[in-house]
This record gives structure tokens, sequence and C-alpha cells, in this order.
């Protein structure tokens, strides 16, 4: 066993900084962020973390931590499959199956080579991602959906582009306080 699989997924991580977000594409947005930006700044948005969450009626304690993990991989699979959309045309639970494929494959590089904790915690980190299992998974996904209409209000701004849609995909999806608060904050800067 060698490093050269832990380098092998690492390339392939690589390719985020080449993987265009496919929403932004298919509204002809000039110059369109690639997975590994939104990626990015979802990780920053978790330094704006309280201990504590609100979802719904109960107050969750947070691992910042683990969130910040969580937001950096969550899209990883999408180094193999590429970000698919709902507007691709496939079936949801196809996409689960390709992205599920991909992270095996991924992970597969890291055991390979010697950094099974690494890969059991990246598989742990998405599958949780992926059930919405936990209070920090919830929250990574409301920082999923903020970071979108962030960009998209961004774009509109920059580009005069009718976004409206990425909006409308989002209402009344957030399930935190905290990232409830934020989308205030962008709809009434937006409307002014």
């Amino acid at each position: 066993m060698t490093d050269q699989e832990w380098l092998e997924f690492m390339t392939t991580v690589g390719k985020l900084k080449r993987t265009v977000r496919t929403g932004w594409k298919l509204k002809g947005i000039r110059q369109p962020e690639n997975v590994s930006d939104h990626m990015f700044r979802m990780g920053v948005l978790s330094f704006f973390i309280d201990n504590s969450v609100k979802i719904g009626e109960v107050t969750h304690c947070i691992d910042k931590n683990k969130v910040l993990k969580m937001s950096l991989i969550h899209d990883l699979a999408e180094a193999i499959v590429g970000d698919i959309t709902p507007h691709c045309g496939i079936d949801p639970n196809d996409k689960f199956k390709l992205e599920l494929d991909a992270m095996n494959k991924m992970v597969d590089m890291l055991r390979k080579s010697e950094k099974s904790e690494a890969a059991d915690e990246i598989m742990s980190l998405w599958q949780e991602y992926n059930q919405r299992s936990s209070p920090e998974s919830i929250l990574c996904k409301d920082f999923d959906c903020f970071e979108m209409i962030l960009q998209a209000s961004e774009y509109e701004q920059e580009q005069s582009a009718d976004l409206q849609d990425f909006f409308d995909s989002t209402s009344g999806k957030f399930k935190t306080d905290l990232v409830a608060k934020w989308v205030k904050l962008l709809h009434d800067k937006r409307n002014k």
C-alpha cells in the first residue's frame, strides 16, 4: 500500500475546482461558480454558528467542527458524477445511487492508502448529511440552500439575471432559526 491512492483521491477532489454548478450554467450565468466555491463558502458560514440552534421548537447543541467538515464534503461525489440538478431529468433515487457509488469509489482510494479513519469519517458525514439524521446535518442543508440563494442574489446584481426560481425552490424549506434569520436579511436586502 502506498500513498498513490491518497494522491489519486486528492486529485479527484481537485476536479471540483473545475466542476461548474449546473444551475448557473443552465441560466446562462457568465463565469459561474464551481462546486468547490460553493462548498468553501458553506464552510465559512460555520464560523457564524452559535453553540446551539433552534430547529422547529427544539434547541440543539451544535458541533461546529462537524458542520464545517460536512460542508466541505457534502458535494464530494460531484467530482465524479458532476453537479446533477432536478433540471437534469435524473430520478432523485438514481442520483443518490450514482453519488453513493462515487463516494464508495473515493473512500476506497483512501482505504487502499491506509487512511481508513479518514475514509470512515468522510463517508459517515456524507451519509449523515444525506439522511438529515442530526442537527448538524439539518443545519448544513440549510447552509447549502442559503449559500445558493446568496449566490443567486449576487448574480442578479452583477449580471441583471432573473433568478427568482432559485429563491422559490427554497421557500419554506429552512429548518433552523439561525439560517431563517439570514434568509430574511437577504430577502430584505434584495427587495429594497
